[in-house]
């Protein structure tokens, strides 16, 4: 148990089922990306990515977080601005958050990361401020402000019943793939995207 960062993880960190309480950190340093994948249990504490100013994501690498399964009791967020995290638009990285999870708090975007909702529940508010992106999909969300630059399918607003409030389905115009929370208007495009994110040693969701 931790009152600041139960877990702060600068490589690879997994953790599966049990209880924690405290926040955990994944960061991106020098280059150096941490990569943390959380499944089933409970953590009671806030989950995080931050970027070290030193950094500032030259790197093509981003640090990751998965999150399948179980409770998070706490917001999803980047850390942004202060003197140990870099500004909004240098703070890169993924939040995937998929499987069943539900998520007491708020996921909130202020970065140039991205973020994909896909069957879960947010019980809290979502929010994509920033340059980056997100995706909620066939999941249930406790808020949302209609300005922010989210795109919706198949997903709905928490209002005390079992299916909730349908979510308007977003515009996607002529997109024919989506990879995590980015839509290509060609194949050719998302395939582009695919191979450098390969290469870079991110993770590819299609």
């Amino acid at each position: 148990e931790s009152p600041e960062q139960a877990i702060q993880n600068w490589t690879t960190a997994v953790i599966s089922g049990g209880t924690m309480n405290g926040k955990v950190s994944t960061w991106g340093y020098k280059g150096q990306c941490g990569n943390t994948e959380i499944t089933g249990g409970t953590i009671n504490g806030n989950i995080t990515i931050g970027i070290d100013n030193s950094n500032l994501l030259n790197s093509p690498k981003i640090p990751e977080v998965t999150i399948s399964n179980g409770t998070i009791n706490g917001d999803i967020e980047f850390l942004t601005g202060g003197t140990s995290t870099a500004a909004p638009e240098n703070t890169k990285g993924s939040f995937v958050i998929n499987n069943g999870v539900t998520i007491n708090g708020d996921v909130k975007n202020p970065s140039a990361g991205t973020v994909e909702i896909t069957d879960a529940t947010v019980t809290g508010k979502v929010s994509n401020t920033g340059s980056g992106s997100m995706a909620v999909i066939e999941s249930k969300v406790g808020g949302y402000d209609e300005i922010n630059n989210i795109i919706f399918i198949d997903s709905s607003k928490i209002d005390g019943t079992i299916d909730g409030t349908p979510i308007p389905d977003s515009d996607i115009g002529n997109a024919v793939a989506m990879i995590g929370a980015t839509t290509y208007n060609t194949f050719d495009a998302a395939i582009d995207a695919a191979i450098a994110a390969a290469k870079s040693s991110q993770t590819i969701r299609l």
